[in-house]
């Protein structure tokens, strides 16, 4: 199980609040947690004396549309990243990273496919050198 999201009066746990606030502006009623396994990060967290790696997750109920439709009833959606932090107070500064492949496949579609697409056109995805493939239909028999 997840533990709570450590209050650590202004420490790296408090940075890395601060620099969620828009993911939780834009995803409301979640709770942030730190990931399972990584209560030692408690104590001690991952830092050099300048930067500092802060994990997270941020479980948030799952608001989807299709067509403008809310779908009711979905599970909620785990979101998963790691902070950098480098300095200190003010002069913090951050680096955000998002596992949003995990939130995709929750969600029940790939990074290919994001959002409403017309069923009419042919699907387009990017291959790992960024080259789109046009996925045809197979032809009836």
């Amino acid at each position: 199980m997840p533990s709570e999201w450590p209050n650590d009066d202004g420490g790296p746990f408090t940075l890395v609040d601060i620099d969620l606030a828009p993911l939780r502006e834009q995803y409301p009623g979640g709770e942030l947690f730190l990931p399972d396994g990584l209560d030692d990060l408690l104590e001690a967290p991952a830092s050099n004396g300048f930067t500092t790696a802060v994990p997270w997750q941020y479980t948030v109920p799952a608001k989807v549309s299709q067509r403008g439709i809310e779908i009711p009833k979905l599970p909620a959606i785990t979101i998963r990243g790691v902070t950098i932090v480098q300095g200190e107070g003010d002069q913090a500064q951050f680096r955000r990273y998002i596992n949003w492949a995990e939130v995709w496949a929750q969600l029940g579609t790939s990074g290919g496919v994001r959002g409403e697409f017309d069923e009419d056109e042919p699907q387009r995805f990017l291959d790992p050198n960024g080259k789109e493939i046009l996925v045809e239909e197979e032809p009836d028999d």
